[in-house]
């Protein structure tokens, strides 16, 4: 009988070579424990977590469709994203990497948390500035959209791996082996002798602690597949302490973030305007307030045309306004600069006009203000545009013809 049970262990040792193809690394001897009359059980229970990801069941991380990378193994890439409509057949890992530049460090850290939470993903771990978070694999380039929109995108890596024939195997070396312990199983249920359940329940700590490893990987895998891995680096041009204090008006630091709003007044069109301006041709006003003297116009590309009135410092010379936008611009909204030029306009008064880029998502933007200081510096006039690039460019020379209306005077005496 004895010999008999080890041919049959022998066979089935054999058969986890030639049927299970496992791999070479030894595992530790999962512990085994033997109940009264002898019998082993081993468990082949597999944590819920690996490492500081969690995971759930496969089922719950089956991919759902989304964007992926062309098939390039283990390379950089710089195309973007594509719809794939057979996704679900292709399993692929996405990594990530941005360096983003904004003006305030901690405002961004807090901006990053709720954009996060927003996708369904989670922080994997932070270190000083750099944040490795786990987004869903459909979130992509979402994420990539709301993460311009924080600030200037410096330098973005990406990378792809196909891991669908690596998931395949995986799955069939774990049905063969579980097939295997069961047969291993059986054989210990039919031994007699103590040397040979010891020889079977040493052979099912072998075979249940390959079972465990191989699982694990597979549920890594599968999270890895479900979530991309995006590591995303903070970094901004000036010292944190001092971005505030440089720049201490409010209305200033604020030029050019309603670029990436969506919040724009809509209210009663009206006659109001804060000063003496003619919108020009394919601009409509959908608001007018003037609680706060400010009145929008809309294109019907998706321009948005504002003129308001803020308040100035008295005694302040056009040169220190000009100097003091260009920085609020460039170091706390993170555009480029294109052009700054003079203006004239029918009130006779000093007038500039600053237009600026940045890229959002993958598309320039277009950002344009015109500012005509008051007599003694204790009010500005401002004409802003703003809009994608390839909305703008048509529209230029029509906004820049109606800056010349520009007059604070004309409107208030007509009003009186």
């Amino acid at each position: 009988m004895s010999n008999r049970i080890m041919m049959r262990l022998a066979l089935a040792v054999g058969g986890l070579a030639l049927v299970a193809g496992c791999s070479t690394g030894a595992m530790p001897a999962a512990s085994v424990q033997l109940a009264k009359g002898g019998r082993a059980l081993a468990s082949d229970s597999v944590p819920r977590s690996f490492g500081i990801c969690k995971f759930k069941s496969t089922e719950d991380n089956a991919m759902a469709p989304g964007l992926v990378l062309p098939p390039n193994q283990n390379q950089s890439v710089n195309a973007p994203m594509v719809p794939a409509a057979n996704v679900a057949a292709r399993k692929m890992i996405y990594n990530v990497a941005v360096v983003l530049t904004v003006p305030d460090i901690k405002a961004a850290e807090m901006a990053l948390g709720k954009l996060v939470k927003g996708c369904q993903g989670y922080v994997q771990r932070q270190t000083d500035n750099v944040f490795v978070l786990k987004i869903p694999a459909a979130a992509g380039e979402k994420m990539l959209a709301e993460l311009a929109k924080l600030g200037r995108i410096g330098r973005v890596q990406r990378q792809a791996e196909d891991v669908s024939e690596a998931m395949v195997d995986l799955k069939n070396r774990i049905g063969n082996l579980e097939k295997l312990r069961t047969r291993l199983l059986a054989l210990l249920d039919k031994a007699t002798k103590v040397e040979d359940m010891l020889k079977i329940e040493s052979e099912l700590a072998r075979i249940t602690g390959e079972l465990e490893r191989l699982k694990g990987r597979e549920r890594l895998m599968t999270n890895q597949v479900a979530y991309s891995t995006f590591t995303v680096t903070l970094v901004s041009a000036l010292p944190q302490q001092q971005a505030q204090r440089l720049i201490p008006i409010a209305w200033v630091r604020a030029l050019g973030a309603e670029i990436t709003a969506d919040n724009i007044y809509f209210g009663s069109p009206g006659s109001y305007r804060p000063f003496d301006y003619s919108f020009p041709t394919g601009f409509v006003v959908i608001g007018c307030r003037s609680s706060v003297m400010s009145t929008t116009a809309v294109s019907s590309e998706g321009l948005v045309l504002q003129a308001k009135v803020e308040a100035g410092l008295p005694g302040s010379q056009p040169e220190f306004w000009r100097k003091l936008i260009v920085r609020a611009l460039t170091e706390i909204n993170a555009y480029r600069i294109v052009n700054v030029t003079e203006v004239k306009v029918a009130g006779q008064l000093p007038c500039f006009r600053i237009e600026a880029t940045k890229n959002i998502g993958g598309k320039d933007y277009t950002y344009m203000v015109a500012v005509m200081c008051g007599a003694d510096g204790g009010e500005l006039y401002l004409v802003e545009c703003w809009g994608e690039s390839a909305w703008f460019a048509p529209m230029r020379q029509a906004v820049d013809a109606s800056l010349s209306t520009m007059c604070p005077w004309r409107w208030w005496q007509s009003a009186y």
